[in-house]
């Protein structure tokens, strides 16, 4: 992932990523220091208790975000468009920073943003990033319903092609890892939580939309 958003970036020192990584996790820590090294802008951190994938971005973002752009990613993500942070950045400003960016990730394409870029002031007004309910799925469902119910903030480039490398789809295996998670889904049944969340949402909406009204 890493590699493929560096190669296709024009200005790829602007670049941060921001891992969220088990601390008994030594094979990528040391990955992770080695790109440091190397001069990339790669930094990671782990929680002392355990907490959700949610909590995770949010954690990651709180503890090591820098930029005022950000980007929910994980490993399964391929860059496959050169010039995409310049489209990316040209969105912001044109739209401003309540737009709300997505490209194809040639699963969904304008129908899910499962990979979105949103602006820190977008976070700060909604007082959170992710909803830190979930240990897999619907986080991205969340930031797409809230998107898609302001309007003109959803923004789709379909030519910023941030290929989602799923196992649902066929492009992964169903490794070790990948069933931890379909058991923990179905342990905690992430589909009832958001149902359970709608006012949640509804709340979120009118606050950006206060703020975005406001401009």
């Amino acid at each position: 992932m890493i590699y493929s958003a560096i190669q296709t970036a024009d200005h790829p020192n602007d670049l941060e990523f921001c891992v969220y990584v088990d601390a008994d996790n030594v094979e990528s820590i040391d990955c992770i220091r080695s790109l440091s090294e190397r001069g990339y802008k790669v930094t990671h951190t782990s929680s002392p208790t355990l907490i959700n994938l949610s909590q995770m971005w949010n954690y990651a973002l709180e503890k090591l975000a820098i930029g005022d752009l950000i980007m929910l990613c994980a490993d399964d993500i391929r860059f496959k468009s050169p010039s995409w942070d310049t489209y990316v950045c040209e969105a912001f400003e044109t739209h401003g920073s309540f737009g709300f960016v997505y490209g194809d990730d040639l699963v969904h394409g304008r129908r899910l943003s499962t990979h979105p870029f949103v602006h820190g002031e977008r976070i700060r007004v909604s007082g959170f990033w992710l909803p830190p309910y979930f240990v897999s799925d619907f986080v991205d469902l969340w930031l797409d319903e809230v998107s898609k119910a302001l309007g003109d903030a959803d923004v789709y480039l379909s030519n910023v092609i941030t290929e989602h490398l799923h196992f649902s789809v066929g492009k992964s295996e169903i490794d070790e890892t990948t069933q931890n998670r379909l058991t923990r889904h179905k342990l905690d049944n992430p589909l009832a939580i958001y149902a359970s969340k709608a006012f949640e949402r509804i709340a979120q909406i009118e606050r950006l939309r206060v703020a975005i009204n406001s401009r």
